[in-house]
């Protein structure tokens, strides 16, 4: 049984996630070879059921939701309270737990619309104040906590995390991308292991065995291959002969094979 590829051009952009996966995971396998119990320990406390993603993404736009009414509600109360100090202090009260409630609901869930809807009642409430200083000066109160609150939201919302993995799947997909003649290059997997050659001299190439393989590892677009400190990435749609399957299989039984899921977003 034999399964060839060819090399086309990389989309390092789109890709890039999943090399970063495939290299984490390759880790995290060796890891296990290292410290069996400790990932047995880690293996049951996954275990435990959790919620679905679909489920956690309902609950988090279902606050998102409490969150902006009770910010809503909070400046509704709080402006008549400026305005007419009869009011307080129950009133203000009120309105300070609604708007802070809101405020803390959009904080964990929905970071950036906070900022967006502060910054936009910063300068509504700054200009409505300092367009009638005399009777609704006091509402600057409210357009310096938009800003504030605005700005220290965008300044703090959750970030990309770049680790370890990310570096190394930058420098590996601009390697390979920089790599001239692969396209002459055929690698076959075969009977006496994965076998890379030259188009123009297929009988020069170079075998290594599959007792030679760290892992094999899969993605959704990708295989990569792991042998003494290389990595070489295939891409599934380069597969020239044999089915993504049948590889998956026979592959499966020569050396360590990992399929590697991209978490759901």
């Amino acid at each position: 049984m034999t399964f060839s590829f060819q090399f086309t051009p990389l989309d390092a952009d789109s890709l890039h996630p999943q090399v970063s996966l495939a290299l984490e995971k390759r880790t995290e396998q060796i890891s296990r070879k290292q410290f069996p119990q400790r990932w047995e320990l880690i293996d049951k406390l996954n275990s435990v059921e959790k919620q679905t993603p679909e489920v956690l993404e309902k609950r988090r736009r279902r606050r998102a939701c409490w969150g902006l009414a009770n910010w809503l509600l909070g400046l509704c109360w709080l402006i008549p309270t400026l305005l007419e100090p009869r009011l307080r202090p129950f009133p203000l009260v009120v309105g300070v737990l609604g708007y802070l409630s809101g405020v803390v609901a959009l904080w964990r869930t929905q970071r950036t619309l906070l900022g967006i809807i502060s910054l936009i009642q910063g300068v509504f409430f700054s200009f409505v104040a300092l367009a009638n200083a005399e009777e609704l000066g006091v509402l600057l109160i409210l357009g310096i906590v938009g800003f504030m609150m605005g700005l220290v939201s965008l300044l703090t919302r959750k970030q990309t995390r770049v680790t370890d993995f990310n570096r190394s799947a930058t420098k590996l997909l601009q390697t390979l991308s920089e790599r001239q003649g692969l396209a002459q290059m055929r690698l076959v997997f075969n009977e006496d292991g994965m076998h890379a050659f030259q188009l123009d001299a297929p009988d020069e190439g170079k075998t290594i065995p599959y007792a030679s393989l760290e892992w094999v590892l899969e993605t959704d677009d990708l295989l990569l291959v792991t042998y003494d400190e290389t990595v070489m990435v295939l891409q599934k749609r380069d597969l020239l002969t044999g089915s993504i399957f049948k590889l998956r299989e026979f592959l499966g039984e020569r050396t360590a094979y990992v399929v590697c899921n991209l978490p759901e977003t």
